[in-house]
C-alpha cells in the first residue's frame, strides 16, 4: 500500500533528523579537543570533498544493486562515522570521522529519493510527487529541531555524548529499515561488470539525461542556489551578533530559521501542479530578500524578518527541484541523476564559499548577501534560457 511506503519515508526522515544530537554542540567539541578554528573547517572540508568524490560512485551502487541496499548502508556507515567522531582526539582522527561521514551522506543523498518515487509508482500512485517531498523535508527539519534540542542536554553532561548516542542510534536506525524498506522491482537487479556499470550509468545515463533541457536547467539552477545561498548560511551568526543579539537569542533565532523552512516545505501544496512557478517564486523571494540587507544594516527587526523570507524561499526550492527531478528523468538513471545533482550543488558550494569568503572579509557581510541575491536573480535568468531550449539528440 502507498500509505506504508509514505510513512516509512517520512519516518526515516525524521528520524535521521532527530538522531542527530550533534548540531548544537558540533565546534564546541573539536575546540575542547585542541582544535583551533582554521583547523574545524580543514575538518569539515573533508567531509564536503568526501561527498563529492563519493557522489556518482554511490548513485551508480544504488542504481545498479538497489536503493534499499544503499540506504541501509548509509544508516550504518554513518553510525560507524558518529562513534568514530566521539571518541576523537586529534585532527587525523576527526578527519577520518569526516570521510566516512561523506560516505554515508552519499550513500543516501539520491537512493531515499529515488527509492520512495520508484515505490509510489510501482503502486500506481496518482497523487503529487512534490507534496511528498516537501512533507519529508518538512518530517526532517521537526526532527533536526527536536534533536539539537536533546543534544544540547546531552553535551551539558559530556560533549562527546551526543555523537556516541547518534552513532549507536543510527546503527539501530539501520536494523530497522532493512525490514522496513521494500525494495522496488528495479532494485532487484544483478550486478553488472564495474565498466559496463560506469558506461551505461554514469557516462551514457548522465549524459542522456542532461539533453533533455528540463533536467540540465534543473541540474543549473540547484548549483546555482548552492553557490548564492553560501553567505548566508555561514555569516548569518556574526551579522545578527553585530547586530545586538546574544548567543542567547541567537539560539531562538536558529530554531526560527527551521520553522520558517519548514513552512517552506510544506507551501509547495499552494502552488497546485505548477511547480515551475513555485521553483521561480523561491528563486525570487531569496534574489529580493537578499538584495534588501544592501540597505538593512541597522535595523534588526527587518533584517531578521527578510532573512526568515530568504529561508522560506529555501525551503520552497528543494522539494519542488526534488519532484521535477524525479519526474523528467527515466527510472533507471534516476538515484545516479540526483547523486550527480548533488555533486553539482556541492561545487556550487565550494566556489560560493570561496567567493563569498573573500567578499565579507574585504567589503563587508552587507555586500556578500547582497550580491548573492543579485547572483540568484540573474542566474534564474540563465535558467529560464536553459529551460526552454530544444531537446539535444
Amino acid at each position: 500500500m502507498p500509505q506504508r511506503t509514505l510513512a516509512t519515508y517520512w519516518s526515516l526522515q525524521f528520524a535521521t533528523g532527530a538522531l542527530m544530537f550533534f548540531h548544537t554542540s558540533y565546534v564546541l567539541f573539536l575546540m575542547s579537543q585542541g582544535l583551533d578554528l582554521f583547523q574545524v573547517n580543514l575538518v569539515n572540508t573533508a567531509f564536503m570533498v568526501t561527498v563529492l568524490v563519493m557522489e556518482i560512485p554511490t548513485g551508480l551502487f544504488a542504481d545498479a544493486f538497489g536503493r534499499k541496499k544503499s540506504i541501509v548502508f548509509s544508516l550504518a556507515v554513518s553510525g560507524c562515522a558518529f562513534i568514530v567522531y566521539s571518541q576523537g582526539q586529534s585532527f587525523l582522527h576527526f578527519a577520518l570521522a569526516e570521510v566516512l561521514a561523506g560516505i554515508g551522506m552519499a550513500l543516501s543523498s539520491g537512493a531515499t529519493d529515488a527509492w520512495v518515487f520508484d515505490a509510489l509508482k510501482t503502486k500506481q500512485f496518482r497523487g503529487r510527487t512534490d507534496t511528498i517531498f516537501s512533507r519529508g523535508a518538512f518530517a526532517k527539519s521537526l526532527g533536526i529541531i527536536l534533536g539539537g534540542l536533546v543534544g544540547s542536554y546531552l553535551s551539558k553532561l559530556d560533549l562527546s555524548l551526543p555523537f556516541l548516542l547518534s552513532g549507536l542510534s543510527f546503527l539501530v536506525l539501520a536494523a530497522i529499515s532493512s525490514r522496513l524498506i521494500v525494495e522496488t522491482p528495479d532494485g532487484n537487479k544483478k550486478p553488472m561488470a564495474f565498466r559496463q556499470l560506469v558506461r551505461r550509468h554514469a557516462l551514457d545515463g548522465v549524459k542522456q539525461e542532461l539533453r533533455k533541457p528540463k533536467v540540465a536547467a534543473l541540474i543549473f539552477l540547484g548549483m546555482s542556489f548552492s553557490f548564492a545561498t553560501m553567505a548566508p548560511n555561514m555569516f548569518w551568526q556574526p551579522y545578527f551578533t553585530q547586530a545586538g543579539l546574544n548567543p542567547e537569542d541567537l539560539g531562538w533565532l536558529f530554531g526560527g530559521m527551521f520553522i520558517i523552512t519548514m513552512l517552506g516545505n510544506i507551501s509547495v501544496e499552494w502552488f497546485g501542479r505548477n511547480n515551475r512557478a513555485a521553483l521561480v517564486s523561491s528563486y525570487a523571494l531569496i534574489g529580493c530578500s537578499l538584495l534588501a540587507f544592501w540597505w538593512l544594516p541597522q535595523f534588526l527587526i527587518p533584517a531578521i524578518a527578510f532573512y526568515y523570507l530568504h529561508e522560506f524561499g529555501r525551503g520552497l526550492f528543494r522539494p519542488v527541484s526534488l519532484s521535477m527531478l524525479n519526474l523528467y528523468s527515466a527510472s533507471e538513471h534516476r538515484a545516479t541523476l540526483l547523486s550527480f545533482d548533488s555533486a553539482a550543488g556541492g561545487l556550487g558550494a565550494v566556489a560560493g564559499l570561496i567567493v563569498s569568503g573573500w567578499l565579507a572579509k574585504n567589503h563587508g557581510i552587507e555586500l556578500s548577501w547582497g550580491a548573492s541575491g543579485f547572483t540568484m536573480i540573474i542566474l534564474l535568468g540563465v535558467g529560464t534560457l536553459l529551460w526552454r531550449r530544444r531537446k539535444t539528440v
